[in-house]
C-alpha cells in the first residue's frame, strides 16, 4: 500500500505496490551486456545482483543491464553459430539474449610493405572479433620470412572462450590479377607443403589450436626466396576461425585431421 498526504493533512492509502511481472520480459544484447526490458515495478531493486544495473527504458519500462564479463554468465552457442548469454536474478528468473558475436570468423590479409591489420569480414561474423596483423619482414640466409599474427584482443565477450584456426588458404598473384597459385596451407592440425606452382618453399603455423581469446600467440609463417621481392608477385591469406566454449566436451575446436598423409607437418 502506498501512502500519500492530502492537502488537508490526512494520510490516506492509494493503490498497492506494483509487483514485477516476467511474462512479457524481453532480452537483447549489447556488445558487453545482457539487457532485460521489464515493465516498471517496485521490487526490481531487490531482485538484481551486485553486478547488475537498472537504467531507464521506454516509457513504462526499466532496463536491467548484466555485464557478461563481470556477472556469472552462462554462455552458449545457438544453431546459427551465435553466442548466447544467460543471467539470473536473485529470485531465480533467467533472462537470455543472442549476441552479435558469431563463433565462426573469416579473416583476410593482403601482403604489403608495412605492418597492416586486416579485420574479420562481414561474411561469417557480424562483430569484428578477430584480426590478422602482418609482422615485420625478416630475412635469413637469402629467405624472406613473412609472419602473421592472429589477434583476438578485440573479443568483447566472457573470458571462457577459446579459438582454433580451422583452415587457411593462400592465393598468389602476378600483378594483383593473374592467379599463380591457390592452395590450402592449414587444415586444422595439418600444415600443407607448398604446391609446385607456389613461390614459397615452406609454411608453418604455431599455437593455432584451442587458444584462449586474448592471448597474442598464434603465428602463421611463410618462407620464400628473397629474389621474389623484386617481382610483381603478391599474395593474400584467407583464414577461417572457430570460437568455442572452454572445456566443452567433443569441442569443434579440438577436431583433428586423422588422415595426415598429405600433411607436411602435424601439430598437436
Amino acid at each position: 500500500m502506498k501512502l500519500f498526504w492530502t492537502v488537508s493533512g490526512l494520510l490516506i492509502g492509494y493503490g498497492s505496490a506494483a509487483k514485477c511481472e516476467f511474462e512479457k520480459v524481453r532480452s537483447f544484447c549489447s556488445m558487453t551486456s545482457n539487457i532485460m526490458m521489464i515493465e516498471e515495478c517496485d521490487d526490481l531493486d531487490s531482485l538484481i545482483t551486485d553486478c547488475m544495473e537498472i537504467k531507464r527504458g521506454p516509457s513504462g519500462y526499466k532496463m536491467v543491464h548484466a555485464d557478461v564479463g563481470v556477472c556469472d554468465t552462462i554462455v552458449g552457442i545457438n544453431p546459427k553459430g551465435f553466442f548466447t548469454f544467460r543471467n539470473q536474478l536473485s529470485n531465480g528468473f533467467n533472462f537470455e539474449c543472442q549476441s552479435l558475436i558469431n563463433s565462426k570468423v573469416s579473416i583476410t590479409s593482403i601482403y604489403s610493405d608495412g605492418d597492416v591489420e586486416h579485420h574479420s569480414s562481414g561474411v561469417m561474423g557480424q562483430v569484428d572479433t578477430m584480426r590478422i596483423k602482418q609482422m615485420k619482414l625478416k630475412n635469413k640466409n637469402g629467405l624472406n620470412i613473412y609472419g602473421f599474427n592472429v589477434k583476438s584482443d578485440n573479443f568483447p565477450g566472457p573470458a571462457n572462450i577459446e579459438y582454433s584456426v580451422d583452415s587457411c588458404h593462400l592465393t598468389e598473384y602476378m600483378g594483383h590479377k593473374k592467379v599463380l597459385n591457390h592452395q590450402q596451407i592449414v587444415k586444422k592440425n595439418c600444415i600443407m607443403a607448398p604446391s609446385q606452382n607456389s613461390t614459397f618453399s615452406h609454411f608453418d603455423a604455431k599455437y593455432h589450436r584451442m587458444i584462449p581469446v586474448g592471448n597474442d600467440v598464434t603465428r602463421l609463417v611463410l618462407l620464400r626466396d628473397e629474389l621474389y621481392e623484386a617481382t610483381d608477385v603478391t599474395f593474400e591469406l584467407n583464414c577461417d576461425i572457430r570460437m568455442c566454449l572452454m572445456a566443452e566436451k567433443d569441442s569443434i575446436c579440438s577436431e583433428e585431421v586423422y588422415d595426415t598423409s598429405l600433411c607436411d607437418k602435424v601439430t598437436y
